[in-house]
């Protein structure tokens, strides 16, 4: 939101972004953030992307490391050209990098422009994408958020009214409040599984047939209901 602490929420967003890579169900997927705000958070956050350092995943000072498979890297490059083609800009990076060892990685990408059209924000990116969508107000951020296809995890920067909050809530496995789930504040928060459309799915065998599962559930409840 217009009003939220900017470095606090440009550094989470790097952490939380670049976990594992980028390449983690819980790392953030797509940015929404308000256009008041929006040129100084892209600018903060290129800028600290910027000075990541990309090498092999063995060193521990590497915080830019090789993309899983080459099925993953190919999906990333048609994300960026179909972005680039419906009118969206690459700020930073959108290119894959050589590792070394024949491991290949993909630059730290921020995408502006966005629209709920374009893959990289209907698909999974998996990888250290950072696409923004702007908005204006609550009611236009719901319609965005509406469109996409997932809904695991989702983080709140700044001050939104009771009943957006009520709606985050009621449609995400975990809703955080100038935080993400990477922060130690949320470490206990874990423990939950599930999510709601294309996110955490839980498969339960009924009547000789897998039926999918909505909404949260605890992960320990799900793991003693398979074991019995």
């Amino acid at each position: 939101m217009k009003d939220a602490d900017l470095e606090k929420a440009v550094a989470d967003a790097v952490t939380c972004g670049m976990l594992n890579g980028g390449q983690s169900c819980s790392a953030i997927e797509r940015y929404f953030v308000h256009r008041d705000i929006e040129k100084e958070f892209i600018g903060r956050l290129v800028d600290r992307l910027n000075r990541l350092k990309a090498g092999y995943a063995e060193d521990e000072e590497t915080e830019v490391g090789p993309i899983s498979s080459p099925t993953v890297l190919g999906r990333m490059i048609e994300q960026v050209q179909d972005a680039r083609q419906k009118g969206a800009t690459v700020v930073c990076g959108g290119m894959p990098i050589e590792i070394g060892m024949g491991k290949m990685g993909f630059r730290p990408t921020v995408i502006q422009g966005c629209t709920t059209a374009m893959q990289v924000i209907q698909q999974e990116t998996f990888g250290p994408f950072f696409p923004i969508l702007s908005f204006s107000s609550e009611a236009e951020l719901i319609s965005k958020v509406d469109d996409c296809a997932y809904g695991l995890n989702a983080s709140i920067y700044g001050e939104t009214s009771n009943w957006f909050n009520k709606y985050m809530d009621n449609n995400h496995r975990n809703l955080y409040f100038n935080s993400t789930v990477t922060s130690p504040v949320n470490r206990y928060s874990r423990i939950i599984d599930g999510g709601f459309r294309n996110s955490g799915f839980v498969w339960e065998w009924e009547d000789s047939s897998f039926i999918q599962r909505e909404g949260k559930r605890l992960l320990l409840k799900e793991l003693s209901v398979t074991v019995i």
